[in-house]
């Protein structure tokens, strides 16, 4: 999946949430209003807040060219979930003109729907945690790396004045002894040189 098919997703799922949070704020003018709805209420912001900043570092980022397979599972099912979410709100809310017996089994059914809403709204409310969570600990590109100097390089130094220089580039350890005398290697206590006088 491209980053504008993940970004016309998103967009979808900020319509549906947008169309929700109308139809909240149409039931929450009715009284008695059980606590899950006022909840879906608090919370749709929110959700719209994470998902709109997902679509924006998405477009700002220079991955937009990538592939987001692994996202497209969650948004879908972030898109289901709110679906459903609306489905539920639209099936609670008052049409215009409702005789009092239409109020009474609306109040029956939004107790009723209040268990499957909260669910549904606990369930996108993780996917779009994870949705957070994956797009703040991303690793960061090769391009966003400063091109770090070779270690060889910056440890070398010049050589300055007469004689010999070695430079041990191999593995393993390297002993010189360009004078005379002994030369000591105290950590395999090895003791090399000619004969003592």
């Amino acid at each position: 999946m491209s980053g504008m098919e993940v970004i016309s997703l998103i967009s979808a799922i900020i319509g549906i949430i947008d169309g929700t949070s109308k139809l909240v704020k149409a039931i929450k003018d009715s009284r008695d209003l059980p606590d899950g709805f006022n909840a879906v209420s608090e919370r749709l912001p929110l959700i719209r807040a994470v998902l709109q900043a997902t679509e924006r570092r998405i477009k700002e980022s220079t991955e937009g060219q990538g592939d987001f397979g692994a996202v497209q599972a969650l948004l879908e099912s972030c898109q289901n979930q709110a679906l459903r979410l609306k489905s539920i709100m639209q099936d609670v809310t008052i049409q215009p003109g409702a005789t009092f017996a239409d109020r009474s089994l609306l109040a029956v059914r939004r107790l009723a729907k209040e268990s499957k809403m909260e669910q549904l709204m606990k369930r996108l409310l993780e996917n779009v945690q994870l949705l957070a969570a994956i797009q703040t600990i991303k690793p960061p590109t090769y391009a966003n790396i400063p091109a770090a100097p070779s270690i060889y390089k910056a440890s070398a130094v010049a050589h300055y004045g007469i004689g010999h220089q070695f430079s041990n580039i191999g593995s393993g350890q390297q002993h010189v002894n360009m004078g005379k005398g002994q030369q000591v290697f105290t950590h395999s206590m090895i003791i090399q040189g000619g004969p003592r006088q």
